[in-house]
């Protein structure tokens, strides 16, 4: 079955779902967006339990006027800086 990138496009605005998630998940589901829909839910819920048991411990904070964004790293190779 050939799924169309507006397909793909309509499906990623309504999960926000990566674009090759959301065109392998279509693929799958043949199609069917209720299906895939479930599929990208199911593979959310897989990532999830695999970052179970992290813990962010190192991290920064970024403050500009009427924005206050904080910015978390759980992996050492992208907390400290290469030199």
């Amino acid at each position: 079955m050939e799924i169309s990138a507006k397909d793909v496009n309509l499906l990623r605005q309504q999960t926000g779902a990566g674009m090759m998630d959301c065109k392998k998940a279509l693929v799958e589901a043949e199609g069917d967006f209720e299906k895939a829909i479930e599929l990208l839910r199911k593979k959310g819920q897989k990532i999830a339990a695999n970052r179970e048991g992290r813990e962010a411990k190192e991290g920064s904070v970024f403050v500009k006027p009427q924005l206050t964004t904080q910015l978390w790293q759980s992996s050492n190779s992208t907390a400290k800086p290469t030199s």
